[in-house]
């Protein structure tokens, strides 16, 4: 919502006026009070203006929010985000989405930093935070570049030149209705779209096959590249995706554009690094990104004692994933630190644990306190063997990194 509401206060032209709501105040609300929103903190009926024309809101937002019940009183429309952006997208000469099961983010920025680095003003919506600038932009009007998501079926909203699908798993299968559901998604997307670009093996019964807008690479192809040091493991197949929008949109597919590109924070971030002791952080939340992770980490720290500290995002993910987060975490890592779930913006219930977790895991431990996990990262430096600690998941866990004594 934030780089929406960006966007939209950046296309001076359109003259939006544009107010809401959050709980709390961020470095996120003021930056757009300064651009020229209204804020309110707290939601209540008196937020919403009698006068106003649509109503935004996120899938967070349940119809008993009283702005919300306001503007079904008042007959005012409501659009969810993610329909709303596929609008907005079309209002662009051209338009590129990122869509797929992971990967979206990186994907995004990826693709982001190669049209910047050739003097493109391209609008854009990054759905997480980048290191140079804001994660959104409205651009000049000529090219834009958005993630589309799939947890709420929003995706379908969008016809754009190329969509970028990074893989097809079963994650968000239980938010649209299960995974014929959520194929059928994908596949309704891939079809209003000018081309789909996908990579071999990364989509779930091979669904975009038979579609003639279909393009799809093999490995061979990507792995032959001679990407920059900065681009490793799983970030390979992200960029060559990038690199292969940019030469449909016209553009050099320049590899050494990568060579400075930072991805985006909490995606394989380098928090500190001594030489002996390092420390990253990272946003996996399912098992297969959690997997290509500590892929990434082995092959680039081969020496290192490997300490994953893990947060679950979601009792429904410990539920369908356990075991397989099971088998990755027991065989990836030396040691794992499990925390308690991330509940988002829902509250699930399951059979299943964190404690549990740790307790089926040769080498796993349960911390329900950040200060306990805080406190066991800091007797690890200075060990006599090279130590390397990942931070990872999606939830709050990065709060303890402002803590440590590093």
């Amino acid at each position: 919502m934030f780089t929406l509401a960006g966007i939209l206060l950046e296309r001076k032209t359109d003259n939006f006026c544009v107010s809401g709501s959050d709980l709390d105040k961020s470095q996120r609300t003021e930056l757009l009070q300064t651009m020229g929103a209204k804020v309110f903190y707290g939601h209540d009926k008196d937020n919403l203006a009698d006068d106003c024309d649509m109503v935004v809101f996120s899938s967070a937002v349940t119809e008993s929010n009283p702005e919300y019940q306001k503007a079904l009183d008042l007959k005012i429309p409501l659009i969810r985000r993610g329909e709303f952006l596929a609008e907005l997208a079309k209002s662009y000469e051209k338009s590129v989405i990122i869509s797929g099961s992971h990967g979206k983010t990186s994907t995004c920025a990826t693709l982001v930093h190669l049209l910047k680095k050739q003097g493109i003003k391209c609008g854009y919506l990054i759905g997480g935070e980048i290191f140079d600038g804001n994660s959104f932009a409205a651009g000049d009007g000529s090219i834009f570049v958005s993630e589309a998501d799939e947890s709420d079926g929003t995706h379908v909203f969008f016809e754009p030149d190329i969509n970028i699908v990074t893989n097809l798993d079963d994650d968000h299968a239980w938010s649209v209705g299960g995974e014929e559901k959520l194929q059928a998604n994908f596949l309704a997307s891939a079809k209003k779209s000018g081309k789909v670009l996908s990579l071999a093996g990364e989509i779930k019964d091979n669904i975009f096959s038979k579609l003639d807008n279909s393009l799809e690479y093999t490995s061979q192809q990507w792995e032959m590249l001679d990407f920059p040091a900065n681009i490793g493991g799983y970030q390979k197949k992200n960029s060559f995706l990038a690199l292969q929008a940019m030469k449909l949109l016209g553009f050099n597919d320049n590899i050494n554009d990568l060579a400075d590109f930072r991805n985006v924070k909490r995606r394989m971030t380098m928090i500190y690094d001594s030489c002996d002791f390092v420390l990253l952080e990272d946003y996996a939340h399912h098992p297969k990104e959690l997997k290509s992770s500590l892929s990434l980490l082995r092959e680039k720290y081969p020496d290192f004692h490997l300490t994953a500290i893990f947060q679950i995002h979601r009792a429904a993910r410990m539920t369908k994933y356990f075991a397989d987060f099971e088998k990755v975490l027991s065989e990836m890592a030396d040691k794992v630190i499990l925390s308690r779930i991330f509940e988002a913006w829902v509250s699930d219930t399951s059979s299943y644990s964190p404690q549990l977790l740790a307790e089926r895991l040769p080498n796993g431990e349960y911390m329900e306190n950040f200060g306990d996990i805080i406190t066991y990262i800091n007797s690890l430096q200075g060990n006599s063997q090279k130590q390397l600690v990942a931070i990872i998941g999606a939830g709050d866990i990065h709060k303890i990194i402002g803590e440590l004594k590093l």
